[in-house]
This record gives structure tokens, C-alpha cells and sequence, in this order.
């Protein structure tokens, strides 16, 4: 999960300024992060410029000689971008500035290469970290460097021409797997305000302002409604869309999102924004009635990256009457995507059951960024006011809309179960003392609703913590904002009175031992062949329901088979046999343990002669 201060900060006004204290806090009182990433970091020392004079190497085919003029003067270039053409503006880095390779960051010096100087380097998007903003296309070659279009050197660096002036921190989605609300910036936003690294500057209360009165052209059926138990969708319709504002692209771009188009674009915004993964249908496409249900066995569907997936049994789909369009939850159909002449769209949030989309994603082998997050449990106000948000934006880039109808099935559910939280109990888990009116301070700023006071308070969680269900999870919620690091490290001090032990078995293992024995340690399992030899029956054994086979099918009734079937192999090889085990034996109604010796002697001298062993 990838985090904009500058998107937070639409939320915030902050306490601390400096991204490394943000992030230290942030690890120590929520999530851990990865990493932080100063967007412009990698481009600090690149500047704009403007090719002029291009032309071939004379000595290198795939080489070309050019002149880049920047504001700070004009530098002659070798360079290989098979894109390259005159009066293109660049991404120049002269020599001096730092690049990024594969073997990590270099500083580049003025070179001669084929007997040509060049004092610097054209780059390419890798070579500055910016594949996302800047993605190679076919039509660019094999060897593509960044292309800004055409105009004048422009003033200034590289970073501050695209607006690359973001820190982004890159939080371990393992430590936030149980927290759903966590999967957006309004989710962060509302920690560090909890933690005291920063106050409300804008605190959203999303209101659908827009009275919709309309029916829809087609009509929709929940069928299964114990696995969408919450579906909100609008249909509008729009004469086209405005371009994806570069404000948009700039904080898709810095939380790992390729900008495509408007309509998906809103789409990931919101889902990054609010939480609530969205999907927006060309409508036009429907044939017939939809129906939500699970998909059946050996049905497909062709989802938007053109490829065919073989559906598992149970999952969650949508389909018309031309058949499957939509695999709920991780990637929607390529027959019902938004395409640039769109007009009429269904624009859907809903909650689907985390456990099947889990499935689903693990059988078609098929993880995605929704998908992610709608395993989790997403909580179902994110669909109420993931939806309003999206239709603020679509009001912003569409031209035209108009919203015709609304479509509502299953109820938001917001209600949480009160919670008895004991502060003495939770101090004393803890391992410091928190008064009750810190408690109540620390549950308030977590948006929850406090009543009562002393010992014994009850609290109702915000709709949005579905994980928040019993006193432990409250003193781990009050326990984090207090501050772990400022409760001290004591170690338990207590008495360890060692429990008083029989030693009479070991005792008598150590001198059998002593007197040259062995002893067995044979399974407690036997079977009705190995009894009969030792002259036992089976009538009142205890039987193995699940035996792995018949000589494993009773519980042992004595140790005393185990011993002569390890005696018929051995004692004709030894003089003197002396074996024993000590084990648990069973009958039908009881269990006890028991000690069994073998010893087995064979007298000197010569054997035809002796009429018995001694056992």
C-alpha cells in the first residue's frame, strides 16, 4: 500500500513536517513501512532540454550524435534512444548527475564513445525510475528514452517540470491484512490524527446531492445475496469524458497506478481514496436483464487483459443473457469495459464475501489490487460513500452527465456490537497504568463512542473498524496510540516452585539399563495377527477407528507382543537377551502403564544337546 503525503495531506495539517518522524511513528503506532521514496530523488539533477541537430554516428549504426540545449547551455550527446528526433524535449541528465542502472546509481562523466564526446546522458524512464509515468509503447522502438513533446528548454529541474515534488510511503501490506479500512489514504489519515502526528485540516462527510428519481433501463437480480450482501450502483449517462487531470495522474502514478482512461482512473482514485474497489460498466453492452450469481462449472470469461479464464465453481460473477461479463471483486469483462465513445455507464459499488473472493483469486491463479482488497472484508459504508466520491469525479471529467438512476439491494450495514472495555483490565495486560479518562481520550480520537465512566466503560467502534470486537482488540487499540515505546520493559518477576516428579520409572530405566538391557520404544498400535502369536485375543481391545492398516488396527493390551516379536528376530543371534518397555496399554474402558521385561539365556556348550532355553 503505497502512501501521498500530498494526497494525506488534503486530509491533514501536520504536526511534523519531516517525512522520516512521519514514518518512524507511523511504523511504531500502525503499520510497518517499507520504504520511503522521494519521488524526485533519482531526477534530482536532470534538467529539461530540447534535441537539436541529430544525426548517425559515423562509426556505430545503432548510434546517434546530437545536440541538447538546455537553460544552463548546449552539451554535444552520444545517444542510442531509438525515438529520438529533433526539437523533442528530454530528460537530460549532464555530467555530474547521479542515474539509476540495474547495478545500482552512478555518477556520469563527461566520455568520449566511438571517438565522439558526449557530456551526458539522455534517459530513459528506467533510468530515472519513472516506468510508470513514462511506459515504453511499440511504436517507440526497442531502445525508447523519455519523451515530453516538442517545445523550449525549460528552466529549472526535471522534478519541478513534472511536478515531482511527493514523498511516498510504501507500507507492508502483511501488516495491515487485518485492517480492511487501512487500504486507503482516509483509513491512514484518520491514524495519524489518532496518533497526534496531525489534525483535521478537511474531515469528509460525503452526501449524495443529487435527487435521482429515475428507473433503469434494464433490471438487476441479486442471487445470492449471502454473498453480496450490499450492492449500490447509479446508471448515468455522459456525451464523453475531459482528459484525466494531471493532479489525478500525478497521485495514481506515485501509488504505483498507470493512468489509462477517465473512467478507470476514477475508478483506482477512489478505491486508493476511500478504500472501495469500483468498476464502471459501458451499459450499452448489456443484453437483457443481469444477474449476480456464482459462476458454474466449465463457464469462462474473457476479462479486460484479453485473456480467457476458466471459472471455479462458486465464484462470484455477473452475467446477462449473452452469459458471463464480470468476475466480481478482481478483474471485470472485456465485453462490458468503458471505451472512449461510451455514453450510457453503470457505475458499481458493492461488498463481496471475502472468503470467496479469496477462492476465486486462488483458483484462477489471478491477484489483483481490488481483489486484495476485498479479502480483507472491506466494510460496507466504503461502498455507500466510495460511490458518492466516485460520482463527485465523474461530474468533474465527464461532460455532460446526467445521473438517470440508482439502483440499491441489501442494507449498509453499520452497526457494531458495544464492547464492555475494563481500563484495570487493560492496564494490568498492558504493563502500565492508563487512567480512564486517557482511555476514553484514546477511544474518542478512534472514532469510537464512549459512554459510561470509572472502570467500566462501553464502547461502540466506528462503523468502518469491523475488526474491533472484543476487550482484547480495545486494549491493543489503546495500548498502540499510548505508545508502546512508552511503556516500560519490565520482565515478569515471579516465584517458579519446580512441581514435585516421579522418578520411579526413570529409576528403574536406569538400572535395567545398568544390567545390559535395551529398551523398546515400539507404537501403541498392534493388530489381531501379532496377539495371536503372542498368545493374546482380541476380545476386549480397543479398536483404531481410522487404521492405516490391519496390523495397526488395535490399541496394544500389553507390551508384552511388541517384545517377542523383537526377540523372535534377535534372540537366536545372542547369547543372552535382555529387553524391556515401559508404554501405555489399553483395553476397552481403560488405560494404564506397564512395565514388560523379555529376558531370553542360552545355556554354554553344545546346542543339540540342551532341551530348552531359559527364558
Amino acid at each position: 500500500m503505497k502512501l501521498s503525503i500530498n494526497w494525506l495531506s488534503d486530509y491533514l495539517t501536520w504536526h511534523e513536517t519531516d517525512p522520516q518522524i512521519i514514518t518512524d511513528r507511523i511504523t511504531t503506532q500502525v503499520a510497518e513501512v517499507d520504504e520511503v521514496i522521494d519521488q524526485g530523488s533519482w531526477s534530482s539533477g536532470c534538467v529539461v532540454g530540447k534535441v537539436a541537430n541529430l544525426r548517425k554516428h559515423p562509426d556505430a549504426d545503432r548510434l546517434n550524435l546530437c545536440e541538447v540545449m538546455t537553460t544552463q547551455g548546449t552539451y554535444p550527446i552520444v545517444c542510442g534512444g531509438s525515438n529520438l528526433r529533433d526539437g523533442m524535449l528530454v530528460a537530460f541528465a549532464p555530467a555530474g548527475a547521479t542515474v539509476y542502472s540495474p547495478d545500482g546509481p552512478f555518477t556520469l562523466s563527461k566520455a568520449k564513445i566511438r571517438g565522439e564526446v558526449s557530456e551526458g546522458m539522455i534517459c530513459a524512464a528506467s533510468e530515472l525510475e519513472l516506468e510508470d509515468m513514462f511506459p515504453d509503447t511499440p511504436e517507440m522502438g526497442n531502445r525508447p528514452v523519455i519523451d515530453l513533446g516538442e517545445g523550449e528548454p525549460v528552466a529549472g529541474t526535471l522534478a519541478e517540470y513534472l511536478n515531482l515534488n511527493d514523498v511516498v510511503i510504501d507500507v507492508d501490506n502483511h501488516a495491515i491484512t487485518n485492517r480492511p479500512d487501512l487500504f486507503s489514504h482516509l483509513g491512514f489519515a484518520r491514524e495519524c490524527v489518532a496518533i497526534g502526528i496531525a489534525d483535521w485540516k478537511y474531515k469528509p462527510n460525503w452526501q449524495l446531492q443529487d435527487e435521482v428519481s429515475g428507473s433503469l433501463p434494464f433490471a438487476v437480480h441479486n442471487e445470492i445475496p449471502e454473498l453480496v450482501p450490499c450492492y449500490r450502483a447509479v446508471y448515468m449517462t455522459i456525451d464523453g469524458f475531459n482528459p484525466t487531470p494531471d493532479w489525478m495522474k500525478q497521485r495514481l502514478n506515485a501509488t504505483g497506478w498507470r493512468p489509462v482512461s477517465p473512467a478507470v482512473d476514477i475508478a483506482n482514485y477512489v478505491m486508493m481514496d476511500i478504500g472501495q474497489p469500483l468498476h464502471a460498466f459501458d451499459s450499452a453492452d448489456f443484453k437483457g436483464d443481469i444477474h449476480i450469481r456464482t459462476a458454474s462449472k466449465d463457464e469462462s470469461v474473457t476479462t479486460l487483459d484479453n485473456k480467457e479464464r476458466k471459472l471455479p465453481e462458486g465464484a462470484i460473477v455477473i452475467a446477462d443473457d449473452e452469459g458471463i461479463f464480470d468476475l466480481c471483486g478482481i478483474m471485470g469483462g472485456l465485453r462490458s469495459s468503458t471505451k472512449e465513445h461510451t455514453k450510457e455507464i453503470f457505475l458499481q459499488a458493492a461488498i463481496f464475501d471475502a472468503v470467496a473472493i479469496r477462492r476465486a483469486m486462488i483458483a484462477t491463479g489471478h491477484r489483483t489490487d481490488g481483489g486484495t482488497v476485498y479479502e480483507k472484508g472491506v466494510p460496507h459504508i466504503s461502498a455507500e460513500i466510495g460511490l458518492i466520491r466516485a460520482i463527485e469525479l465523474f461530474k468533474e471529467l465527464a461532460v455532460n452527465m446526467e445521473l438517470k438512476a440508482e439502483f440499491s439491494d441489501g442494507s449498509i450495514d453499520t452497526n457494531t456490537e458495544p464492547i464492555n472495555f475494563n481500563v484495570t483490565r487493560a492496564s494490568l495486560l498492558l504493563g502500565t497504568t492508563i487512567g480512564d479518562v486517557q482511555a476514553i481520550d484514546i477511544l474518542q480520537k478512534l472514532e469510537c463512542t464512549v459512554s459510561g465512566n470509572g472502570d467500566d466503560l462501553n464502547v461502540i467502534p466506528p462503523p468502518f473498524r469491523t475488526d474491533l470486537t472484543s476487550q482484547q482488540d480495545l486494549t491493543e487499540e489503546v495500548g498502540r496510540v499510548f505508545g508502546y515505546q512508552n511503556i516500560p520493559p519490565i520482565l515478569p518477576a515471579r516465584a517458579t516452585n519446580l512441581p514435585s516428579r516421579d522418578t520411579r520409572v526413570k529409576s528403574l530405566r536406569h538400572r535395567l539399563k545398568e544390567a545390559g538391557g535395551f529398551e523398546l520404544l515400539p507404537i501403541s498400535m498392534t493388530g489381531p495377527v501379532q496377539l495371536q502369536k503372542a498368545g493374546f485375543t482380541a476380545d476386549n481391545c480397543q479398536v483404531v477407528s481410522n487404521p492405516i492398516g490391519e496390523e495397526t488396527s488395535l490399541m496394544q493390551p500389553s507390551l508384552v507382543p511388541a517384545l517377542l516379536e523383537q526377540a523372535q528376530s534377535q534372540f537366536g543371534n545372542n547369547q543372552k537377551l535382555l529387553t524391556f518397555s515401559v508404554g501405555n496399554v489399553f483395553t476397552k474402558d481403560s488405560e494404564h502403564q506397564e512395565l514388560a521385561l523379555f529376558l531370553g539365556q542360552q545355556q554354554a556348550g553344545d546346542h543339540k544337546n540342551l532341551p530348552l532355553y531359559q527364558l
